[in-house]
């Protein structure tokens, strides 16, 4: 098509879709959807699959930020008009009958009317079903979650057995450890549902592999972590009660301290992660006569400071943003968690600080780069003479301080921001939504 008025309201679309889909701004949402609506109410318009698609993320997008239904009624609406325009693309239908299904899904949780919890199930499984697919891990673990939603609203065991073999297949088949370890995860936790529905103890042994292997192929700086940590304590758990054995509670042990040292104490798990502890403490106590070893809230802060410090290292060179939003969570509990005094407050905050540089330098982050300086003076007031965050230079230690030191700054780094990530759902939640590829 030629560089009509069509083809012209087409690139602002995608110009306020790029920007709307890193940007968690409500107006630059509304942007998008507006002229979403106006490129398919042109009549010469291309890629109107496309558009169709993601306009029907789009509006997913904003029922989240508003909680309008009618938001998600549209994109449901949108998203079939997608499908059906694909109908003879196996690969494509796939895509849009996965994604109507996670709409759906969505919008089981609100109106809790099993007619659409059925009709989610049903497009969940067209796109498991369509030949051939690359992303048929993916759209097996949608449909898990759907099936395990299934489960818990009617006590069925037919969906949940049924859960259970496609978290299986969708296990042999995932492209990458990503994908794996999301599966994993999803079967361990279906077949923990089934342990405990059934009293069949036979599964614990696979569950327990499964949530051992989740957590392993976990990237590191994932929130997801501490999800698939915790379903591994609990099936460790299951299995010391079941047992008594030394080396399940001593694995479970160390399963909730590392939970522990991955939950900041901002995080809202973190009460019941450390109650959970303590409680596994205790029962090591009691069968060992072994206490705590030392004060595990200085180790930690210590471990959190660390693991800040190494995933802003591993973010200048993945540019994954998850990795840096994650080094800053756990920088700002370190500091937290560090009184004015304590002997190692100066090393903790100075990771704290480098994660907040990072984040100004690489997304022009004013407010991060400010409180660095101000975090980094700290670091350097509260340690003594001849230390090495004295001595070292200050553009080693915090690039911000290096800014407002008189050296030259360094350039901004452009880089998009984050993708709000979806709300969770069973088993985690349904994967994040694919977006279709222009063509």
């Amino acid at each position: 098509m030629g560089g009509g008025p069509a083809n012209g309201l087409a690139e602002r679309f995608w110009e306020a879709f790029r920007v709307a889909r890193h940007s968690a701004d409500p107006a630059s949402v509304e942007k998008a959807i507006g002229l979403g609506h106006a490129v398919l109410a042109a009549e010469d318009v291309a890629e109107r699959c496309s558009v169709l698609s993601n306009l029907g993320g789009l509006l997913q997008t904003r029922y989240h930020q508003t909680g309008d239904f009618e938001f998600l009624r549209e994109a449901v609406r949108k998203v079939m008009g997608a499908y059906v325009l694909t109908y003879e693309s196996p690969e494509d239908s796939a895509n849009y009958a996965n994604n109507i299904g996670i709409l759906l899904h969505t919008a089981f949780q609100q109106n809790q009317d099993r007619d659409t919890l059925a009709d989610a199930l049903y497009w969940s499984r067209r796109a498991v079903d369509e030949e051939p697919s690359t992303k048929k891990a993916l759209y097996l673990a949608n449909l898990v979650v759907a099936l395990r939603t299934a489960f818990t609203v009617t006590k069925d065991l037919a969906p949940l057995a049924e859960a259970i073999e496609h978290a299986r297949a969708a296990s042999e088949c995932s492209p990458d450890d990503v994908s794996t370890a999301r599966s994993l995860h999803f079967l361990a936790v279906v077949l923990r549902d089934w342990s405990h529905e059934t009293g069949e103890t036979g599964v614990v042994e696979e569950a327990v592999d499964a949530a051992r292997r989740a957590v392993k192929l976990t990237p590191a700086g994932s929130s997801d972590v501490l999800d698939r940590l915790k379903i591994l304590a609990y099936l460790l758990d299951d299995r010391y009660r079941a047992r008594g054995a030394r080396d399940d509670l001593a694995e479970l042990l160390r399963a909730r301290q590392t939970l522990m040292a991955h939950t900041p104490v901002t995080d809202p798990r973190h009460s019941q992660n450390l109650a959970e502890l303590t409680t596994t403490e205790r029962d090591w106590t009691a069968l060992t006569g072994e206490g705590p070893k030392s004060d595990r809230g200085w180790e930690r802060a210590d471990t959190e400071a660390e693991v800040c410090g190494r995933y802003a290292a591993e973010f200048e060179q993945t540019r994954d943003s998850a990795l840096l939003e994650r080094a800053i969570e756990l920088g700002r509990s370190a500091a937290a968690a560090t009184p004015v005094g304590h002997p190692r407050r100066g090393v903790r905050l100075d990771h704290f600080a480098t994660a907040l540089a990072t984040r100004g330098e690489a997304f022009g982050d004013r407010a991060a780069l400010a409180e660095a300086v101000i975090i980094e003076r700290e670091a350097v007031a509260c340690t003594s003479a001849g230390h090495p965050l004295r001595v070292q230079p200050a553009s080693r230690r915090c690039p911000a301080a290096a800014r407002n030191s008189g050296r030259a700054p360094t350039p901004l780094r452009s880089a998009r921001r984050p993708r709000p990530r979806p709300r969770s759902g069973p088993c985690g939640g349904p994967s994040a939504w694919p977006p279709s590829t222009r063509t």
